[in-house]
């Protein structure tokens, strides 16, 4: 069994919730969106260093 692990602003109900996103274009969402979350911006930059590994952008 495949376990995704994908956050609640990316991935609901079994689907992705931006669909035609680009790798690019996601980094900087989540970066945006951790940092309005309170997150440092540095720390921010390190939550999404290895995001085209995941296997949606496979």
């Amino acid at each position: 069994m495949k376990v995704l692990c994908y956050c609640k602003h990316c991935y609901q109900e079994g689907e992705f919730t931006q669909k035609d996103i680009s790798v690019d274009e996601m980094k900087q969402f989540v970066k945006d969106k951790c940092i309005e979350m309170g997150f440092p911006k540095l720390l921010a930059g390190m939550f999404v260093k290895k995001l085209h590994k995941l296997e949606r952008w496979k």
